[in-house]
């Protein structure tokens, strides 16, 4: 079966475009760092038959800084890579094509063959796209493909080009980067670098050579010539960047681009640094509001339901053991569960909204210096804000943070958040304890009381971090690099997608640790002491 790469730059569209091939059901967002491992899916293409489609994390470039992009590198530079992978599809948003080209020379170097997708081109005329495309086959040699819709038209369209590129693979001709004598000296003195004869990938060995999963070289490298490797990395990447500026003039001139954009008139106000705060504070405080007064009257209507079926049960079964067990064991647990599927879907449909409309990154950017003081990262609050479905994803996305103490104190406090398994419990609890009230005419009580424990969760995760910041020593100073994506009207399909995936997966992991336990109590209850422990004592 043949194999098909799907490359670029963080939240270029990758996922998308891997979602409308193989037509599965990925989470994509409008916010670096979505995809954190290698995902696989099967597409079949006219002429080839079945073919395996790989989307890979998000890069900038071979010199990761994340362990995301780490994940790229290694199997970039795998021995049977250039075996391995028959075609790399670089995807590219069209409108900043000026900060996403470095990776693509740098795989074009390695003697890849290479093809390019455009995403991301709605706002830009048909002209200016013919344009577009003929100047960046001209400077690369490479096909281009413009995707500008999801549509089922569109797929088939893409899908006959992806297997033409198949059929007939495009092989960079000449190389986009000339290597310095230094370069050239230090790749003469590496034995053993394996089969490979590209001179690009054996110069990638010897700045890898000692990462985990990467081959190492047989000779011994001097420590004088390994302490020249970061400067080496930023000389090429700054010759990169200088080849590149004739394209990049071109693009500039074609796209016509505004001095300043939409987006930076709404970033203004949004990520103002008095009033930007109080406003995604407020943005929460909508969220958990909307989970109690939204969701009330279809979590009434289920819990109405589920009592009716069990008297029903009753009333058919007869009184018995196993009709006990049915409707007191089975039936509750599952009732239990069901009955918080609106507040579930509710919370992720609106953290969706978030993410597909560009304000996620905004919230990074906003709050990254107030987390460096905690020991945490600005990146740490998508994390955080993860953690607000569960854990283990939220660790997960630690991985896009650079620095190690960061990621590492992210890592140990996400799990002080409120995850959505703890809803069951907050929601019994305020149930039980929270008279249903208006406060201040708009505000309902039992909203302000639920946004109040998931606020103590964060500040009891904040305080964990401040605390753990001083049990490691910083290994050097970081600093927040992040790309502000164009506001958008966020995609319908895609927000559903993921409130549909998060809602299932609460189901199905927390659900069934909610049923075992729902019918250990019915057993415990059924067959416990009884009047045992009454007559023991009384004797």
């Amino acid at each position: 079966m043949r194999t098909c790469g799907i490359v670029g730059n963080p939240n270029s569209g990758k996922t998308t475009l891997f979602n409308q091939l193989t037509g599965l059901r990925q989470k994509t967002g409008n916010y670096p760092g979505i995809t954190t491992e290698i995902y696989r899916g099967r597409v079949r293409l006219p002429d080839e038959g079945l073919v395996e489609i790989l989307d890979l994390p998000g890069a900038y470039s071979l010199y990761p800084n994340t362990s995301d992009e780490f994940e790229l590198v290694k199997l970039i530079l795998a021995d049977n890579a250039t075996t391995h992978l028959d075609l790399v599809v670089y995807v590219a948003d069209a409108n900043a094509l000026d900060k996403q080209l470095l990776l693509l020379t740098q795989l074009m170097d390695l003697g890849l063959p290479c093809a390019m997708v455009l995403t991301k081109t709605e706002k830009i005329d048909s002209s200016q796209l013919v344009e577009l495309e003929n100047e960046l086959i001209s400077f690369f040699g490479i096909p281009v493909f413009i995707n500008q819709n999801e549509a089922a038209q569109q797929g088939s369209k893409l899908k006959s080009w992806l297997s033409k590129q198949l059929k007939s693979p495009t092989i960079p001709d000449r190389p986009q980067y000339q290597m310095s004598d230094f370069e050239i000296e230090v790749i003469k003195g590496i034995s053993g670098t394996g089969h490979s004869e590209n001179i690009y990938r054996q110069l990638l060995l010897f700045h890898h050579f000692d990462k985990t999963g990467i081959g190492k070289l047989n000779s011994t490298i001097p420590q004088e010539t390994l302490n020249k490797r970061t400067r080496l990395q930023i000389g090429e990447t700054m010759k990169r960047y200088e080849s590149l500026q004739i394209l990049e003039q071109a693009v500039q001139g074609i796209l016509k681009k505004p001095s300043s954009s939409g987006s930076d008139s709404i970033d203004r106000i949004l990520t103002n640094p008095l009033i930007g705060p109080f406003i995604f504070l407020a943005v929460l405080l909508f969220v958990f509001q909307a989970i109690y007064a939204w969701a009330e009257l279809p979590m009434l209507f289920i819990d109405e339901t589920f009592t009716s079926l069990g008297a029903s049960l009753k009333y058919t079964l007869g009184e018995s053991l196993f009709t006990d067990f049915l409707v007191d064991g089975v039936l509750a647990g599952l009732g239990g569960i069901i009955v918080f599927i609106p507040q579930i879907a509710i919370l992720f449909f609106l953290l969706g909204l978030m993410e597909e409309s560009g304000y996620m990154a905004r919230a990074v950017f906003m709050f990254d210096h107030i987390m460096r003081r905690f020991g945490l990262s600005g990146k740490s609050l998508i994390s955080l804000m993860s953690a607000g479905a569960c854990a283990i994803p939220a660790v997960m996305s630690a991985r896009t943070i650079e620095n190690n103490k960061e990621r590492l104190i992210t890592i140990l406090v996400a799990p002080f958040v409120s995850c959505s398994a703890r809803i069951p419990v907050y929601t019994i609890l305020i149930g039980l304890a929270v008279p249903a009230v208006t406060v201040f005419g708009i505000f309902n009580l039992k909203g302000l009381v639920f946004t109040g424990l998931y606020m103590a969760s964060i500040l009891a995760a904040l305080l964990a971090g401040f605390a753990l910041k001083f049990f490691w020593k910083r290994e050097r100073s970081s600093q927040l690099f992040i790309e502000l994506p164009n506001y958008r009207i966020p995609s319908l399909r895609n927000v559903l997608l993921v409130m549909w995936n998060k809602t299932k997966a609460f189901v199905i992991e927390a659900g069934k640790i909610i049923l075992i336990i729902s019918m250990v109590l019915w057993f415990m209850g059924s067959f416990g002491p009884g009047k045992s422990m009454s007559n023991a004592e009384a004797s």
